[in-house]
C-alpha cells in the first residue's frame, strides 16, 4: 500500500482513501531561514511536499483525551 501511495504521488497525483484521509502534494513557497548553528541566512527554494489530512471519521475513531494518551505513552516506555 505504501509503495503504491509513493508511486502515485511521485506522478503528481493526490490520493483519497475513504474513511481514512487524503494525501496531497502542496507547493511550499521559497523563504529565507537561518542556520541554527552558524546564524547565517539561508535561502530555501520553492519545493513540493506531501501532506496528509485525516478524515473526520478517522479523527472520531481515534479520539482520546490527552491524559489517556500520556498514560499509553508511559506504559509503552516502561516495556
Amino acid at each position: 500500500l505504501l509503495d503504491t501511495i509513493k508511486e502515485v504521488m511521485s506522478e503528481g497525483n493526490n490520493i483519497e482513501i475513504r474513511r481514512f484521509g487524503t494525501f496531497k502534494l502542496k507547493v511550499r513557497r521559497a523563504r529565507v531561514a537561518r542556520n541554527p548553528r552558524s546564524g547565517a541566512t539561508v535561502r530555501i527554494g520553492e519545493r513540493v511536499v506531501p501532506t496528509f489530512k485525516p478524515s473526520n471519521e478517522f479523527k472520531k475513531m481515534i479520539r482520546i483525551t490527552p491524559d489517556e494518551l500520556k498514560r499509553k505513552e508511559k506504559s509503552i516506555k516502561e516495556r
